[in-house]
């Protein structure tokens, strides 16, 4: 298990929240959070 902030939670959980938390979003939104922040962040 890769841990993120070990006392937070670990990668799956993380993600699995994301993609809950988003599901109702169009998929141009759940884009812009997922793939286009990080870039920007990251600067992928």
């Amino acid at each position: 298990m890769l841990a993120v902030e070990s006392l937070w939670t670990d990668v799956e959980t993380l993600v699995t929240t994301w993609l809950d938390v988003l599901a109702d979003l169009p998929a141009d939104t759940r884009g812009d959070v997922l793939d286009r922040t990080a870039r920007r962040v990251y600067a992928l």
